[in-house]
């Protein structure tokens, strides 16, 4: 199950406490949850099951495709057991053939293209019907209940790396003589914003007085627009090299760039969205609201692209409805934790 390299802040009796290794190898400190990846049944069944069991009896709008193939996706394991079982006790109001598919490892945006290159719709392989449409859905910062839908472009495409900057390590006291990673790094990152974090190796750089002789960047490229992308991402490059070239790095050695992240923008179809919408509005009401820009990024899209169909990715709320409104009251919404938080914690 995916989780994220860091320690869990939640202080629930269920907050994850594993130490594991990465995909490189090493190990991480703490394994957490902060995705929402595991989001707890109790939750699934508070927002799509209600406890009232009126789902068992509400009306679902019929279908007049017989043949249509629908291809669920869920990141978050109870809710789509829950949606799973929602849609089997209503099986009267709707036809068709259904597809539920939990996919793996969606923090590294790898697990639906690599599902779809190992055959997930080869007929002699696995022979998962190819779908009309892809419906997916992923846990977000508002309120438990509500569902945020739109059409057009959503999330945006990335580029992660990991860049290796050489430089010529020595003793601080005759920097004249060396040529210091840091530095060039820091330059790096005035230059182009979007360049997101800068680490020393600390197994490199032991004390103050010493200049390191490689530094380690994580770049993140993020935009709604294809084209515009691929030319940050060709800008992130030169910016590195000139910069190495004018500190002396690049004659000590080339930067090293690591793909550790790479996915296309998620762009809803149009009228599917607006057709979904007219669904769910009649189910969540006012609890039905836009969706916003928002620069996280997806691997949705290919699961579609690789059997030509449209798809349509919204996020619902997992944030208790007290804790919502108190913090709508006194003005403190930027305080709710997100996804990706040490303290986020959707209600149970």
């Amino acid at each position: 199950m995916d989780a994220l390299p860091h320690l869990e802040n939640t202080n629930l009796e269920y907050a994850s406490t594993k130490i594991v290794k990465g995909s490189d190898g090493k190990k991480h400190r703490r394994c957490t949850r902060a995705g929402g990846h595991d989001l707890s049944g109790h939750s699934s069944s508070a927002f799509f099951l209600p406890p009232d069991e009126s789902h068992l009896t509400r009306t679902f709008p019929k279908t007049s495709m017989k043949d249509t193939c629908w291809l669920i996706l869920q990141m978050h394991t109870a809710v789509l057991l829950a949606d799973e079982k929602m849609l089997l006790d209503a099986k009267s109001e709707w036809s068709g053939t259904l597809v539920v598919l939990f996919r793996p490892a969606e923090e590294l945006a790898v697990g639906a293209r690599a599902m779809v290159e190992d055959g997930l719709y080869d007929a002699s392989k696995f022979a998962v019907p190819k779908p009309d449409i892809v419906l997916g859905q992923h846990t977000h910062a508002f309120k438990a209940g509500m569902i945020a839908l739109g059409g057009g472009a959503i999330l945006t495409a990335v580029d992660s790396f990991d860049v290796q900057i050489f430089g010529k390590s020595g003793h601080i006291c005759r920097a004249e003589l060396f040529v210091d990673a840091v530095v060039t790094a820091i330059h790096i990152v005035v230059r182009y914003k979007v360049l997101s974090q800068k680490k020393c190796d600390q197994k490199n750089l032991r004390t103050a007085n010493i200049i390191p002789d490689f530094v380690d960047l994580k770049i993140s490229i993020r935009s709604y627009n294809p084209s515009i992308h691929e030319r940050l991402v060709e800008a992130v490059k030169r910016v590195v090299y000139s910069e190495c070239e004018i500190s002396g790095s690049l004659a000590i050695g080339e930067p090293i760039f690591t793909t550790t992240m790479q996915a296309p923008p998620t762009v809803n179809d149009f009228l599917e969205a607006e057709i979904l919408k007219k669904s769910f509005g009649e189910y969540f009401g006012r609890n039905l609201i836009p969706a916003d820009h928002f620069g996280a990024s997806e691997d949705i899209s290919y699961l579609a692209l690789g059997c030509d169909a449209p798809y349509v990715f919204y996020n619902f709320g997992c944030v208790d409805e007290d804790t919502w409104e108190e913090a709508k009251f006194k003005g403190t919404m930027e305080d709710i934790p997100h996804n990706h938080s040490a303290f986020f914690a959707p209600k149970i």
